[in-house]
């Protein structure tokens, strides 16, 4: 008898590739807020710019 069971095996492999999909998706919202940071920052300086202006 093997000790290798293709049911585990399968259930593995899946398991793994839903792993593999959700690190993909974190990194999504850390550069979303990487992209709004930045942004704010331009428009904050943009804002200041014109308040010290007048």
């Amino acid at each position: 008898m093997s000790t290798y069971d293709r049911k585990l095996s399968a259930k593995m492999q899946k398991l793994e590739s839903i792993e593999a999909r959700l690190a993909q998706h974190g990194r999504t919202p850390r550069y979303s807020v990487i992209w709004l940071t930045a942004l704010a920052s331009v428009i904050l300086a943009m804002l200041t710019y014109n308040l010290v202006r007048l």
